[in-house]
């Protein structure tokens, strides 16, 4: 069985980035002109020695390369390339105008192996705006894949984004379960709108889905040692227990916590 053209240069990508020697770049970029897909795969392989300098003729390249492997090659030296300068690379070609669907699905790869944190950023913003559903998928995929740095990405963007956008926020930070991501409910379940608008909707969501998760409750425990959270922690606390301690009586709470625990109630990391 033949091996693929893709894996062949892959291969050819890591050892070029080990080998001492590297050719002049400005002889490499020729080759990324090339008509011949073999030569500008080349040229992709050997630019790799030049992590800071890949990133902006790869990426232009991403923008318009129609051979499916030159497209895998791309993806593999971009990975190798310098993380943060393939994330504001990318970043300034998307507000430039939009790259299309396989520049982001490419671009997602990339950062699915360099769990890069802007670069999830940027995944998070993208989940919250595309209107391409196999972006939004493969968006959402990557955030839930690395729940720590894509639930960074998502709570930077919940200030920023309209009401849609939240209400999409707190949907993936429940299929995220983890301890940080009940945390940042219980943060956003304490947004107050007027009675029965959108606002209070989702304010009322996350205390609903919160009441409900038993492996929540130390963490609303947690909430009641802070202004901000400590009124609605309570109530949270009283509707998941049926207790009726007062907020201050956090040893009550942490008591009753330590009598109900069962194994298997804690929430993972991430």
């Amino acid at each position: 069985m033949p091996v693929p053209r893709w894996l062949t240069v892959s291969l050819l990508i890591a050892s070029c980035a080990l080998a001492d020697d590297k050719r002049p770049y400005k002889e490499i970029l020729e080759d990324l002109k090339s008509p011949d897909a073999t030569i500008r795969m080349r040229g992709i392989a050997d630019i790799a020695k030049y992590p800071r300098e890949a990133p902006s003729p790869c990426l232009d390249m991403l923008l318009k390369e129609g051979d499916v492997d030159v497209r895998k090659t791309l993806v593999g030296t971009l990975v190798l390339a310098n993380a943060a300068q393939v994330a504001k690379e990318a970043q300034a070609r998307i507000k430039k105008s939009d790259p299309g669907t396989a520049f982001y699905l490419d671009l997602f790869d990339v950062f699915d192996q360099t769990k890069d944190k802007e670069g999830l950023r940027i995944a998070a913003k993208t989940y919250l705006t595309t209107t391409q559903p196999e972006v939004e998928t493969k968006a959402h995929t990557l955030l839930l894949a690395h729940k720590r740095a894509g639930l960074a990405g998502l709570a930077g963007e919940f200030g920023a984004t309209e009401l849609a956008g939240q209400w999409k926020i707190e949907a993936v930070m429940k299929e995220m379960g983890t301890k940080d991501s009940v945390r940042f409910l219980i943060a956003i379940g304490c947004i107050h709108g007027d009675f029965n608008n959108e606002v209070d909707k989702l304010h009322l969501d996350c205390r609903q889905y919160l009441t409900g998760l038993h492996a929540a409750i130390p963490y609303l425990i947690e909430g009641l040692g802070k202004d901000m959270t400590r009124g609605w922690s309570w109530a949270c606390l009283r509707d998941a227990t049926g207790m009726i301690y007062a907020p201050g009586q956090v040893d009550l709470w942490k008591q009753w916590w330590k009598d109900n625990h069962k194994d298997g109630d804690d929430l993972p990391d991430e």
